[in-house]
């Protein structure tokens, strides 16, 4: 009696199922075009040594498949690691937007303090100091709500330097005190860990910094803190010139020396550094002593001495084809020579020196429209990203209200079929007992009479 209820009830629950079921394939279904970038990615890892450019055109490659890709965590490391490769600043610091924009939609806290780690890094390539600032903020609050301290570490440093940045640009004082208090964060961090390493390159920094405050007040109080924090950073290497960090201790001494007057002492501790650049094979530090050597004597009027170095700088510069460029050798040999009475010489480096000016100037003018051009570009990623960020939620709340009305159908459809079912039941129950209860008095009828 009841299977054909049985059977029609199966079919229900067979129809609700499926009901339910529905829009889930396709999420199933295998990413092509992820295991695409996915493959890209490791062949770029491969060659990122020993061919960059290769290894930049195939995440360049995986960039343009994702569109097709739903994983945003892959997203995202083609973002980081384009930001890492990218040599243009401009596209550099649109990639790092954009893993910080897919970090932030994953809602995932470490992802995107190490999208502004890196997008702080890539406007410190701009040189666009107030916004590296405001990245590291975001980076050193979140790396600290995961109690991450050593990545925490790493950013107070780089805030340190960038305040120190911003106090050389803004011209303002109070910059230096902001980078001393991140750098006193980061050496208390590290005193912790016993990291000798990174406490020397902080004790190094802060030797530098106390030179600054001395430009800015001219008390010598400052001078003699820089000379104490270098030499104990001397002190770190063991009292060791060989080692790499020893010529920074050294120069740093000689130059706080010069501040006050001691230019004895400071050609003394600039040539030792001297020395120690040479032997690193330094040569971008090495440039930068030889200039500070030859004005030196040049201010102690040693002026055979300064040509001597200014000529070892040329040689330097031209050999190792460094990007220092030879403006301060023509301008600082122009004075020399007017000093000792060569005009024409003089007048023939001071031309040299205007020329190398104004290519300076001009590449400082294509740095500050490169500047303008990724301002204006940031602004208008930020209002797309804005847009794009409102459009995703209007449709997650699309795709939530859409679920929602889905789930009331299927339980409103389930409920019918239900109470259907349960109607159903309930009226073949009757009818049975009616049925029943008509026997019953039929019979009682026929005992009756008999």
């Amino acid at each position: 009696m009841c299977k054909p209820f049985s059977d029609r009830f199966s079919w229900m629950a067979l129809v609700v199922f499926l009901m339910s079921s529905a829009g889930f394939g396709q999420s199933g279904a295998p990413n092509s075009a992820g295991a695409s970038v996915v493959k890209l990615i490791n062949q770029s890892k491969k060659v990122e040594l020993s061919d960059p450019d290769s290894a930049y055109q195939l995440l360049l490659a995986a960039k343009l498949q994702l569109n097709q890709v739903t994983d945003k965590r892959l997203r995202y490391k083609v973002y980081s690691m384009l930001a890492d490769t990218e040599k243009n600043i401009k596209r550099q610091v649109i990639a790092s937007l954009n893993a910080v924009n897919v970090a932030e939609q994953l809602n995932d806290t470490m992802l995107i303090a190490e999208g502004h780690f890196n997008l702080a890094k890539s406007y410190k390539r701009l040189q666009i100091y107030d916004r590296v600032m405001i990245h590291l903020k975001k980076a050193e609050f979140l790396y600290g709500k995961k109690m991450q301290w050593k990545k925490r570490a790493q950013v107070l440093v780089l805030m340190g330097h960038t305040a120190v940045d911003l106090s050389n640009t803004q011209k303002k004082r109070h910059f230096l005190d902001i980078a001393k208090r991140y750098y006193q964060l980061a050496l208390q961090y590290y005193k912790t860990e016993k990291d000798n390493v990174n406490q020397l390159s902080i004790t190094i920094a802060l030797g530098n910094l106390y030179m600054r405050y001395f430009k800015f007040e001219q008390d010598e109080k400052y001078i003699r803190q820089s000379i104490a924090f270098s030499e104990q950073s001397f002190a770190m290497t063991g009292n060791d010139s060989t080692s790499p960090s020893a010529p920074y201790c050294i120069g740093n001494i000689g130059e706080a020396y010069g501040l006050m007057g001691d230019r004895k002492q400071e050609q003394s501790y600039f040539l030792r550094a001297l020395r120690g650049y040479a032997r690193n094979n330094d040569y971008t530090s090495l440039a930068e002593q030889q200039l500070l050597l030859a004005a030196s004597y040049m201010a102690t009027k040693d002026y055979a001495i300064a040509l001597d170095y200014l000529e070892d700088f040329k040689r330097n510069v031209i050999e190792h084809q460094l990007i220092t460029g030879l403006r301060m050798y023509h301008k600082m040999k122009s004075e020399i020579l007017y000093e000792i009475g060569d005009t024409k010489a003089a007048y023939i480096n001071r031309l040299q020196y205007e020329k190398e000016l104004d290519f300076q100037l001009y590449e400082e003018k294509e740095q500050e429209i490169l500047r303008l051009q990724v301002e204006n570009e940031i602004i208008e990623k930020d209002k797309q990203i804005q847009l794009l960020n409102s459009t995703k939620t209007f449709q997650n709340r699309n795709i939530e209200n859409q679920s929602k009305i889905r789930n009331l159908l299927i339980f409103g459809v389930l409920s019918a079929f239900l109470l259907t079912g349960g109607l159903y039941f309930r009226y073949r129950e009757k009818t049975r007992i009616h049925k029943i209860m008509v026997e019953k008095n039929v019979l009682l009828q026929k005992l009756s009479i008999v």
